[in-house]
């Protein structure tokens, strides 16, 4: 069972606001996810993403996976 998938997602303020339109890919937990719709991600808490310090929106998979590998 996988616990961690590869996403990519714009760095954003906590308003959801952002200058910049450079994504990053980590890898994320899957206790953080709500909802997947296609390539989309939703996060359990909220629409944006906290990551330590930093807030992330526009939440994508990098690789195509099983969801019954979840």
């Amino acid at each position: 069972m996988k616990r961690f998938i590869k996403i990519s997602a714009t760095p954003c303020q906590e308003n959801g606001s952002s200058r910049v339109q450079i994504r990053k890919e980590f890898y994320l937990n899957i206790d953080l996810i709500g909802v997947i719709e296609g390539e989309n991600i939703f996060p359990k808490e909220g629409t944006l993403l906290k990551v330590n310090d930093g807030y992330f929106k526009e939440i994508k998979l990098v690789e195509k996976i099983n969801l019954q590998d979840l």
